[in-house]
């Protein structure tokens, strides 16, 4: 029976009248004094114990890396999620910006060559300010994604660091 059990019991007695207050106040401080009885533990099983926690410790650390690796993640194509690059990004940002670049200029050219070609297309026409901005936009949009994404890959290398930090210590904590 536990101590919690006894002095339950105690409780019980006092308050059925079956003990008075006095030897209910005894009773209870010595049920307090006695020292609990104490439990000798087989080395082999403390050890086996121990190793329990370690490895219970290493799979907890884990989880939470799985769990916070998530947040790192993009979707591709087709739905599957991975973690971006940095060179990724940098590709992204500097394909993007290569053809917005020559789309520019490929725009820049043409609407100026049609007017000196005699085609009535001037400046204050939408064309002549539509096929530039298509890619400028284009530029910008690659820069916006290609940098986000950046971001994320770097983050993601920041937190994948702190995991392994975290996990070696509690490898070697074993030790």
């Amino acid at each position: 029976m536990s101590l919690t059990d006894e002095l339950q019991k105690l409780e019980q007695l006092r308050q059925n009248g079956t003990l008075t207050e006095d030897e209910f106040t005894r009773a209870k401080s010595l049920l307090l004094a006695t020292p609990a009885p104490t439990l000798e533990v087989n080395p082999a099983i403390e050890t086996q114990l121990s190793q329990l926690r370690h490895l219970s410790e290493l799979e907890r650390i884990d989880r939470e890396w799985s769990i916070e690796r998530r947040q790192y993640e993009v979707v591709g194509r087709y739905g599957r999620r991975y973690v971006p690059s940095t060179g990724e990004s940098l590709a992204t940002i500097l394909l993007g910006g290569t053809l917005g670049t020559l789309w520019t200029a490929g725009a820049i050219v043409v609407t100026s060559a049609t007017s000196s070609i005699g085609l009535q297309v001037s400046d204050r026409t939408i064309g002549a300010y539509l096929l530039p901005g298509v890619g400028i936009l284009v530029i910008l949009i690659s820069t916006v994604f290609g940098l986000s994404r950046f971001i994320i890959a770097q983050n993601y290398r920041s937190a994948y660091r702190a995991y392994q930090q975290r996990h070696e210590q509690a490898a070697a904590a074993k030790n």
